[in-house]
């Protein structure tokens, strides 16, 4: 993590946002970003994971205050149903694989072509024993998509309020996931100390629990936190726990759509009033080799540990890693508190498959009754506006087509849609997997850019591309004209459980709002470039905070303009910790760091006072001391060498009365 915890190495650079994200005002600069500095766990966190790509610009991003929210029509067509206010997605903070750990390397790799897939790591299990091509129960590939980037085993223990004891036995999904929740507040430019108390949802999405059962393995041993430091259930509670957040704390289970179903579920409960708040995260850390053998028992698994979404050659999937967190609100409540808004929820939906061909095989019609209910919601009945739908896509010789079959019987009529799938790049992250979707969107929207679909060779003949005008974009593909910046996706649960969801870019909602106009809010000794910026550091541990120094002093090397962004950001959006420093920058000039001289807790100090009464000294005490402690004796011929040194000297000396 990084900014306020301890572990080396993390995210230590700049989160801020990229093009086309909306930033509420906060009476500081013109056009840059509020929350330009690194989001991570490095200014504060001494043992973690190294993190440490810039992730964030200033460009394109509107500032202001907006008062009055859009209620999500863009065509004129009537409402058939009840539309309710837009969400805003405020932050987001992820660990994937392929080393990815901030925002910006996750663009990286969507619009590079790059993918995550790797060998199991051996900490997770030996895969030359369990790794046979043919072999019922085994796993029938020795690839995956793993976070082998990250150590599963480094928690900060000085940063969170769990004992030796319970950090001993802690699920790694917990450490995980405390570090990204951590970093998706800081990438809001939200200080997690604001929200203690405060009715703010926590929903924690994942697949199974690979933990519990390898514990339960062992019959012989048991330990006295077994129960809140093993079992999956207790994720969401964790976070609420350690952050102090007292709105709805709810781990979802729906499989391979928890996360957006939970993305769902925090939406409602902000409509609802049960919170003004949430995040929501999906988590998925592969510890055993037992659920992949159930897949490949389900014939699902690729042979070749490869994801090759909607192309002739797809032969399942591959199995990956995610941990990563979306923070929300209502859009009304983000403008009104100038919050960064990434992108906008228009719309989510849930629903089932029903009594399908079989109860893992999915039902097109129902999928496809899910895309136009998000629509109807969001007041866009015009499909032939939204301009790509981020599909489940899992690669399978059966659910490909049938996907592709509800997509094309919504578009297929108004000009059609691009379709992809992240699980290219990640693999299928099963529990996060919806999640990992929303973010891949929000990029998208925010740089204006559909990401490549990897690994697509021949287009499968099962799937009607001409007639339903389907395409997939091979290479990063600029917006395409006549469409709105709206994107659908879609997550599917392999028991029938699926989900939903429209997003829209910030701008496509609150339109191009120049918060400079807005009189008394711009301040323009403090945003002019040749200025010098005051950068103020802390962290719980001296090497996070060097290394917090150094993340932001290489980011600052290449991002010069965005001083007055990192100054604002550093000073106003991060904690204030026990060990600190400054610098003062001009962008040219080489680090002068200044450290505390000592380092102060989080809370004041408390003044006491003792008073020992009568009974502290008898007489003689001294004496004895001079002649029984050689170490009082020698403070006292010290302290006589000092007088005898001064100019009027005392003709006695201490040791001498007493001798």
């Amino acid at each position: 993590m990084a900014n306020d915890h301890g572990q080396h190495g993390t995210n230590g650079v700049p989160n801020g946002t990229s093009n086309g994200v909306f930033n509420g005002a906060t009476n500081r600069t013109t056009n840059g970003v509020r929350n330009s500095v690194p989001n991570g766990t490095t200014n504060g966190v001494h043992n973690v994971v190294h993190n440490g790509v810039p992730n964030g610009t200033s460009n394109g991003v509107h500032n202001g205050v907006h008062n009055g929210v859009p209620n999500g029509a863009s065509n004129g067509a009537p409402n058939t149903v009840p539309q309710r206010e837009p969400i805003a997605i405020c932050g987001i903070g992820l660990r994937l694989p392929g080393g990815v750990t901030d925002v910006p390397s996750f663009w990286d790799m969507l619009v590079n072509q790059k993918s995550g897939r790797c060998e199991v790591p051996k900490d997770r299990y030996n895969v030359d024993s369990w790794y046979h091509p043919t072999k019922d129960g085994h796993v029938p590939s020795r690839y995956g998509y793993f976070l082998d980037n990250v150590d599963i085993r480094n928690l900060d223990t000085s940063f969170w309020s769990m004992t030796k004891k319970e950090v001993e036995i802690l699920d790694p999904q917990q450490r995980l996931a405390l570090e990204v929740v951590y970093e998706t507040f800081q990438n809001a430019g939200q200080k997690p100390s604001d929200l203690k108390g405060r009715k703010v949802g926590v929903y924690a999405c994942n697949f199974g629990g690979d933990r519990q059962e390898l514990d339960a393995r062992d019959t012989q041993t048991r330990h006295p936190y077994d129960l809140t430091s093993t079992f999956d259930f207790v994720l969401a509670n964790r976070i609420s726990y350690e952050f102090n957040l007292v709105g709805p704390s709810v781990t979802v289970h729906t499989a391979c759509s928890s996360s957006l179903t939970g993305l769902h579920e925090a939406c409602h409960a902000i409509y609802s009033g049960e919170c003004e708040s949430a995040v929501v995260l999906g988590s998925s850390i592969i510890y055993a080799p037992t659920v992949t053998v159930a897949f490949r028992g389900h014939g699902v698994l690729s042979p070749s540990g490869k994801v090759k979404t909607f192309s002739a050659d797809a032969d399942g999937f591959a199995r990956g890693e995610a941990v990563l967190a979306v923070y929300v609100k209502s859009l009304s409540d983000a403008v009104r508190d100038g919050d960064t808004i990434r992108s906008v929820v228009l719309s989510t939906a849930i629903g089932a498959d029903g009594k399908s061909s079989t109860m893992t095989a999915p039902n097109p019609v129902e999928q496809a009754e899910l895309i136009r209910r998000t629509h109807e919601l969001a007041g866009n009945a015009e499909f032939s506006k939204t301009a790509m739908m981020e599909c489940h896509g899992t690669g399978t010789a059966v659910g490909d087509p049938l996907e592709a079959a509800s997509v094309a019987s919504v578009f297929g009529d108004h000009g059609g849609v691009y379709i992809g799938s992240v699980k290219t790049n990640i693999g299928h992250t099963e529990g996060a997997a919806g999640l990992a979707g929303v973010v891949k969107m929000v990029l998208a929207l925010e740089n204006e850019t559909l990401p490549p679909n990897l690994n697509f060779i021949k287009p499968n003949p099962k799937i009607p591309w001409e007639q339903a005008q389907l395409k997939v974009p091979l290479a990063a593909t600029p917006w395409p004209k006549g469409k709105d910046k709206v994107v659908g996706v879609s997550s599917y649960g392999i028991g029938g459980s699926n989900a939903s969801a429209l997003i829209a870019s910030a701008s496509h909602v609150l339109g191009n709002y120049d918060h400079s106009e807005k009189e008394g809010t711009i301040d323009t000794q403090a945003s002019a470039p040749s200025h010098t910026k005051l950068f103020v550091f802390s962290a719980k541990h001296p090497k996070s905070l060097e290394r917090m120094v150094q993340n932001h002093q290489a980011y600052q090397m290449g991002n010069s303009d965005c001083l007055s962004d990192m100054a604002y950001t550093l000073a106003m959006k991060r904690e204030t910790l026990s060990h600190r420093a400054f610098v003062v920058v001009n962008g040219i000039d080489d680090w002068i760091l200044f450290y505390s001289s000592r380092n102060t807790l989080d809370a004041p100090g408390k003044l006491v006072f003792v008073f020992s009464g009568q009974g502290a000294q008898w007489a003689g005490m001294g004496k004895a001391l001079i002649k029984g402690v050689p170490s009082f004796r020698k403070s006292i011929e010290d302290m006589d060498s000092v007088l005898q040194q001064l100019d009027d000297p005392p003709k006695w000396k201490l040791k001498g009365k007493w001798s």
